[in-house]
């Protein structure tokens, strides 16, 4: 009796799973999501403080216009936090370049700048008199809302538009700072 060897069975090829990258691909789609997310609100909050219609509270009582401005101030601070947030977490990855590294570090800062220019601001406008006033900047743009019994006169809003362009150093055209009265 002759003893034949058999062939080995064929072992299925595992393909390994790499848990680690397929995690770090989730989180950056989960960041780009939040971020898209943002990009939405911003443009919405855009587009109500710059639209010539009726400003957002619709201007009806002044418990409607309070919770508006609260509102919007919170929308913007939760914003605001959430991208920040999402800076972190690049910030602290070891799976960015130190050039993405960098950027969202600035990237941060300037944010950071930003939210204290939009405090400082209101904190002056409201000092001045006026009984709530939420700043928005944009980019090249600022966006104030103030909250009066009636309208604003030019050289109140003048006066406005020099508070807000002092806080900021005075690096911004005046054009470009919107002031809109909300009663």
């Amino acid at each position: 009796m002759e003893i034949v060897q058999q062939p080995a069975p064929e072992k299925k090829e595992r393909r390994k799973i790499n848990l680690r990258g397929s995690f770090v691909r989730r989180r950056k789609v989960l960041i780009l999501t939040g971020m898209f997310v943002l990009l939405i609100v911003t443009g919405y909050l855009n587009f109500a403080l710059n639209s010539n219609s009726t400003p957002v509270g619709g201007g009806g009582g002044t418990g409607q216009t309070m919770n508006s401005f609260a509102m919007l101030r919170q929308t913007r601070d939760t914003n605001r936090q959430i991208q920040k947030l999402a800076l972190e977490s690049i910030i602290a990855s070891n799976n960015v370049t130190e050039a993405e590294r960098s950027q969202a570090t600035e990237t941060k800062l300037a944010l950071i700048n930003t939210m204290e220019f939009e405090t400082a601001a209101e904190g002056l406008i409201k000092g001045q008199g006026h009984q709530d006033a939420v700043v928005q900047k944009n980019n090249d743009n600022v966006n104030v809302l103030v909250r009066t019994q009636g309208n604003l006169t030019p050289n109140e809003v003048t006066q406005i538009q020099l508070i807000v362009d002092s806080v900021l150093g005075r690096t911004m055209n005046i054009e470009n700072i919107t002031v809109r009265p909300v009663n």
